[in-house]
């Protein structure tokens, strides 16, 4: 048996509020408690509003994805045509090189049925939609821009960091090309009022 004086101690320290002899963990706790109220006024100082990049609605047509053009790429013009066979080749080449191409989103033939495009919310543009169609005639500077600077809130990239200015130009006159080249029947959604196809699902089987 423990003595008499030793059982009493022991008792007294289990009898002990943890209140009064916060472990560590507890005085953690404590300190982040009594931090918050500054950590949030530091937060809500440094925060910056995000100025919203309209999607739809603004530029050369309403229902296409634009934004503000910016002043280096105003009245950019194309300085091929689509009668010239070695730049369409050369676009041709650069639109299926990469991984992924610019065939896997807008497909081989610009209808925007790439093998990719299912699996992609917004959809890849169909270039023979009147939108696109109308922009790629009467709109190139804006063209030109979301091909060097990618589309934001998409996953179109901005080729600029891997293609010249002609090759952006080149590329822009093989979709031309394939444009003019486009069957007059409708893609498998209608698009006549706007520039995205809705692109088919998988077949059972992966076929």
């Amino acid at each position: 048996m423990l003595p008499a004086a030793v059982g009493s101690a022991a008792r007294g320290r289990k009898a002990q509020s943890p209140l009064k002899a916060p472990g560590r963990p507890a005085r953690g706790l404590l300190a982040l408690l009594a931090a918050l109220p500054l950590l949030c006024t530091l937060l809500t100082s440094c925060y910056v509003p995000l100025q919203p990049q309209p999607l739809m609605g603004e530029g050369p047509a309403p229902g296409m994805i634009v934004g503000p053009l910016p002043q280096q790429f105003q009245n950019k013009r194309n300085p091929f045509t689509t009668a010239d066979a070695q730049a369409v080749a050369a676009g041709r080449a650069l639109y299926h090189a990469y991984e992924p191409s610019c065939a896997d989103c807008h497909g081989p033939d610009g209808r925007g049925l790439g093998p990719l495009a299912f699996y992609l919310e917004p959809k890849p543009a169909d270039f023979a939609a009147p939108l696109m169609v109308t922009a790629l005639k009467d709109h190139q500077d804006y063209v030109f821009w979301w091909v060097s600077e990618g589309v934001s809130k998409t996953v179109m990239p901005a080729w600029q960091v891997r293609l010249s200015e002609n090759e952006r130009w080149q590329v822009i006159t093989y979709v031309e090309s394939l444009v003019e080249q486009a069957d007059a029947r409708p893609t498998a959604t209608p698009v006549a009022s706007r520039a995205f196809a809705q692109p088919r699902p998988p077949r059972a089987g992966g076929r």
